[in-house]
């Protein structure tokens, strides 16, 4: 069963499964965690490079992803000017060394209150948006594929109408666009206090938070579910019943963030936490909520463009990619019309080790996004579900690798075309006249004129760097556009004059983009 089509007409918009995790245990904490069906930690290392293996190696070991930094932080800034010590860029290189067990690198808890450096508080803010945007780039400089945590609380307070920039008006325009601050944002609301449970009045909060961090972030949210107590924090003056974590548990995931983080699990600063109550444990995990059990071991066999369903092809950057197997996901899922996941249902395509985005999923196909970045050569392929990965695949990627859309989504016969003057599908029934300009639409015309991010919608024209050559019925046409389709990830299109003095009938159609044939596919004219 063939299913890109889903992606180009599909208006289905399914959210990825709440992974769970916890700030604070120790590397020992590892497989009890494990245990309970979570999936992630939040923790720090120190700037000796034998405790980051160490970290690094227990997660292994254990089946957990790390949120992990490097504490001091290894980041200064002096005048708009970020500077990275030379033992966070160690630390950086090591952890792209070893990226399939990170979700994200934890850069800064609280940067909008809280100075990093000196500790000290600031309702005027302390480290402004663009700042924060400026060192995920300069990290991306180091390692492109960094996914970038920052443990905010309520980002929403802080841009112009929120509550803390009503009531300071020192702080300006610094977090009016907080757009491109981090990949990954931390929300929290303590709702365990003395005088009760303040269930509505954090969720309330909390979906705030989570449609905020989404829409005016464009990054996923992490919510702290926090329970512990501390006497001095001006909150958590009381540990939480079994009951309302449970409760709690339950109704964070109902919002759909990314993930939630129980906050903390030990950490000696705090009066109590979850590590010291075993018996509650079980009602913080997924199963407490109706959770999956473990996934099934997904096994690959083979990948190729989502055009050509050609393995025997290579890819290239900047295009749909179908992998195919058995056990990839228990059914049927389709990302969203924006930004595409890089995860959906618990399953994952790994590039090299790095998640890449995912246009849906099924139990034996998967559609994926090959980033730009992906240079040419042999690449990694591996389907991780749940805790479960699978065996690696070699692909093979070149520059250009051009593949055309045929309307029985199985790369050869009709191809999915378009008459540009009446948008009709050109089919058998609906040929194109000779002299009419047709609009193919297609996969695998590599990097672009104007560079784009793996993951940016393309909202204008953008030629190929290559422009394709194309015959139909082997006489070479006139090529008047070669590049993205607006608004579409991963979709191209080649706009061509049918030649005027083409006979009526069914032409064979093909495209060669630097001595890289596509399938050969046809087009109807009358």
């Amino acid at each position: 069963m063939r299913h890109w089509f889903l992606f180009l007409f599909s208006l289905l918009s399914l959210r990825a499964e709440v992974e769970t995790g916890t700030h604070w245990p120790t590397v020992s904490d590892f497989p009890r965690l494990k245990s309970l069906g979570y999936s992630f930690v939040v923790i720090t290392v120190d700037g000796n490079p034998s405790n980051w293996a160490t970290t690094f190696d227990a997660a292994e070991r254990s089946g957990l992803k790390l949120i992990i930094g490097v504490y001091n932080p290894p980041y200064t800034l002096a005048n708009g000017v970020w500077t990275i010590t030379p033992t966070g860029q160690s630390f950086l290189r090591y952890a792209q060394s070893r990226a399939s067990l990170v979700k994200a690198l934890f850069v800064f808890n609280e940067p909008y209150w809280v100075d990093p450096w000196t500790y000290e508080n600031s309702l005027c803010g302390q480290i402004s948006a663009a700042d924060l945007r400026s060192l995920r780039t300069d990290i991306r400089k180091i390692w492109p594929g960094a996914k970038i945590f920052h443990d905010i609380g309520a980002p929403e307070a802080w841009a112009p109408g929120g509550s803390v920039h009503r009531q300071n008006a020192c702080v300006g325009n610094k977090y009016a666009d907080q757009s491109g601050v981090a990949d990954l944002v931390g929300l929290w609301f303590y709702p365990f206090e003395r005088n009760g449970y303040l269930r509505d009045q954090g969720l309330a909060a909390m979906r705030v938070g989570v449609e905020f961090a989404r829409g005016k972030m464009g990054a996923e949210p992490l919510l702290d579910a926090q329970a512990f107590r501390c006497r001095n924090c001006g909150e958590a003056s009381r540990f939480p019943t079994a009951a309302e974590i449970k409760d709690w548990n339950c109704a964070l995931r109902d919002l759909k963030p990314n993930a939630i983080s129980w906050y903390v699990w030990r950490q000696s600063i705090y009066d109590d936490y979850l590590a010291n109550y075993p018996a509650l444990w079980p009602s913080t995990s997924p199963s407490a909520c109706g959770g999956a059990a473990a996934a099934p071991v997904p096994e690959l066999s083979s990948v190729a463009s989502a055009a050509t369903y050609e393995s025997a092809l290579p890819t290239a950057p900047g295009s749909i990619v179908s992998i195919f197997g058995d056990r990839l996901a228990a059914e049927v899922r389709v990302a969203g019309s924006n930004r595409l996941p890089l995860e959906l249902e618990s399953t994952a395509v790994l590039l090299n080790g790095e998640a890449i985005p995912l246009y849906f999923i099924a139990p034996t196909q998967i559609n994926a996004l090959l980033p730009y970045s992906v240079g040419p050569g042999d690449a990694a392929l591996q389907v991780r579900r749940g805790s479960e990965l699978s065996g690696t695949l070699t692909m093979r990627v070149a520059e250009q690798a051009p593949g055309i859309f045929t309307l029985n989504e199985g790369g050869s016969g009709a191809a999915v075309a378009v008459d540009a003057l009446t948008n009709q599908v050109v089919n058998e029934s609906q040929p194109i006249a000779a002299g009419g300009y047709a609009v193919i639409y297609a996969t695998g015309l590599g990097r672009l004129r104007t560079a784009l991010e793996t993951n940016q919608i393309p909202m204008a024209a953008n030629e190929s760097v290559v422009t394709p050559v194309v015959t139909l019925g082997g006489t070479p046409v006139t090529v008047l556009y070669a590049g993205v389709t607006p608004g579409y990830l991963g979709l191209y299109q080649v706009n061509i004059q049918v030649p005027p003095s083409m006979r009526a009938g069914t032409h064979a159609l093909r495209m060669n983009q630097n001595g890289v044939l596509s399938n050969l596919s046809s087009l109807s004219v009358r």
